[in-house]
């Protein structure tokens, strides 16, 4: 048993289960939050079932470019090195790796199965641990990308293998499937940039949208969208925006391309799919066509299993903090989830932000420095 009493992970967290503040999680927001927590001199250990620092970029295709402009993507401490504007997934993943050295992260390899108030904290239970082990507080770091979401279409069974049927983190470029039909389920930001890459490299796609593909300019009088986003979000009071934050609407996507490669029918779009028959579509206007491959890009559902009884949950799942604090338990913080402590904290810049807020108030909390450091 990989997690057995005896593994290296249990015989490490014997050693450590009595450090203050537990961190869950060891991707980009798990990293950023473990180095400002060492530069605050705040005990700490960081967990991550898979025993790795990178998080999703482990795995992500690395081709795919990241949306904002590589200076809104660094974290805490470590600047990106190069000029290019932009970035991709595996130059980021080696960002991330770089980051781990700098900062000299660790991390120990451990599934976080419950987390119980406590009158001094919490009781982290850890799988295949007898007993849990104490911490002050615990940062739950742990994403989105373990939780896709896989809607149900009448005679599409996943387990089959025709038409083969993924999900849109599972993408990992056109290669595979050059000589093939492929459908895109859902137009949002994934979606769009996957029918981008079939059509660049030369492949006719069809992508479905149930409400058609909203689409926004890249740039502004020649300036990037998200430096006015920027300019604006951090200090926009999250009440603006609390219809947003309780239901995460769909935000569409960046054009790159779309538009054109709709006109010279690279990409076909298409409304609802009725039902399939083996690997036919049927689609609600009456038209039907024959797909070898059927990616859902359907974005991702917040799901932490180990959060408390009684967490307030938004409508995708997602809990509901006030400045990085779960409401309903103090010391119970979340980073990279949305609008945690400012509107944008879900995103890579929002995390570059939040994580040294986040420390202090970690500091002040264990140090019973202040009665209250969820407003810091």
């Amino acid at each position: 048993d990989y997690f057995g009493w005896r593994s290296l992970a249990v015989r490490e967290l014997d050693r450590q289960f009595d450090v203050p503040v537990l961190v869950v999680g060891g991707g980009p927001a798990g990293m950023a939050i473990a180095s400002c927590l060492k530069k605050e001199r705040v005990d700490y250990v960081q967990v991550d079932r898979r025993g790795q620092l990178g998080g999703a970029y482990r795995s992500m295709n690395p081709a795919t470019e990241l949306l904002s402009p590589r200076k809104y993507t660094t974290l805490p401490g470590l600047p990106h090195s190069g000029d290019a504007k932009y970035i991709s997934a595996g130059e980021y993943a080696e960002y991330l790796d770089r980051y781990a050295t700098s900062e000299q992260l660790e991390v120990v390899p451990a599934t976080v199965q419950t987390i119980a108030p406590s009158e001094s904290g919490f009781d982290v239970g850890y799988q295949g641990c007898d007993q849990p082990r104490h911490h002050r507080i615990v940062v739950l770091a742990t994403g989105i990308f373990d939780h896709p979401v896989m809607p149900s279409i009448d005679g599409l069974n996943a387990s089959e293998d025709f038409p083969k049927v993924i999900h849109s983190r599972d993408w990992r470029g056109c290669d595979p499937y050059r000589d093939q039909r492929v459908l895109i389920i859902g137009a949002g930001m994934s979606g769009v940039e996957i029918a981008e890459q079939c059509a660049e490299a030369g492949m006719t796609v069809t992508i479905r949208s149930r409400k058609g593909v909203r689409l926004w300019r890249r740039r502004v009088l020649g300036i990037d969208v998200h430096h006015f986003a920027h300019l604006v979000s951090h200090r926009l009071p999250r009440w603006v925006a609390g219809s947003y934050c309780r239901r995460l609407p769909a935000l569409g996507a960046f054009d790159r391309g779309f538009r054109q490669f709709c006109r010279t029918d690279r990409i076909r779009k298409r409304r609802e799919v009725q039902r399939f028959e083996t690997s036919v579509a049927h689609f609600v206007d009456g038209t039907s066509d024959a797909f070898d491959v059927v990616v859902m890009a359907t974005g991702y559902r917040w799901h932490p299993p180990c959060l408390p009884t009684g967490v307030e949950l938004g409508e995708q799942g997602q809990p509901l903090t006030t400045g990085g604090t779960i409401r309903e338990f103090p010391g119970l913080y979340v980073i990279g989830a949305p609008c945690g402590r400012i509107l944008p904290s879900e995103f890579l810049h929002g995390i570059n932000h939040d994580a040294p807020v986040l420390a202090r108030n970690c500091l002040l909390y264990t140090s019973d420095a202040a009665d209250d450091v969820s407003t810091v």
